[in-house]
């Protein structure tokens, strides 16, 4: 969180990009180490999730959702997956990545609601440059994708792939078993914030979101043909 994933984190002095791989790396193998000296059934192999909602605590990241935060530095606020998977195999630690979509227009609209952009047309142009990198990115690591999830709208189709993936991603040795779990924790989105506003993208902003839908499908169909992919 300080500053190797978010640059504007690192204007405020004493920003050490090697201090702060170290504790990702230490973070790591004590997470490794806890697993190798427990002695609970199925302990041989447990799944950590790394990338968890803070739930509002300073301490701890919040959900990591590209590009985070606001601020001058925004469209910088990016994942960068060779430090990631560098900190893993210095850790001595298998480590993957999982891909969480949403609709393009909720998208936008989620985040103009709550301020992150100047305009719409500003931030369908930072999140086709997103997605470019995500793209590009995911290309380098193929076989660290461990899943494609629709966040909030997952594609009805795919719904059962999709939480196969997270069900195995996190253990689980039967989607039906997890998906009884699921029935039980999981609330329904509110469908007010994912009601459509014909507002929010004029017709002479088409061209650039026809880009970002465009961006958006691409990074789709490459998580899904890398899961196809032997």
């Amino acid at each position: 969180k300080g500053g190797l994933f978010n640059p504007h984190l690192q204007y405020g002095g004493g920003f050490d990009s090697r201090s702060l791989f170290a504790t990702i790396v230490n973070a790591l193998r004590t997470i490794s180490a806890a697993v190798a000296s427990s002695t609970s059934p199925g302990a041989e192999m447990m799944h950590i999730p790394n990338n968890l909602n803070g739930c509002g605590n300073e301490d701890t990241l919040p959900m990591m959702s590209y590009p985070t935060y606001k601020g001058d530095h925004r469209a910088l606020n990016t994942v960068n997956l060779d430090i990631y998977y560098s900190a893993c195999r210095e850790a001595g630690v298998r480590c993957s990545h999982a891909y969480l979509y949403r609709d393009a227009y909720d998208v936008l609209l989620s985040a103009q609601k709550r301020g992150f952009n100047e305009d719409a047309v500003t931030a369908m142009r930072l999140y086709t440059l997103e997605l470019q990198l995500l793209y590009a990115q995911m290309t380098q690591y193929p076989s660290g994708n461990a899943g494609c999830f629709g966040f909030l709208d997952s594609r009805v189709s795919l719904f059962f792939d999709e939480y196969s993936w997270f069900a195995r991603m996190f253990g689980w040795t039967t989607t039906e078993a997890f998906m009884e779990v699921h029935g039980m924790v999981y609330s329904k989105a509110n469908t007010a914030m994912r009601r459509r506003d014909p507002k929010i993208v004029k017709d002479e902003w088409s061209i650039i979101m026809d880009a970002f839908k465009l961006s958006h499908e691409r990074v789709i169909d490459l998580c899904y043909s890398l899961m196809a992919s032997p």
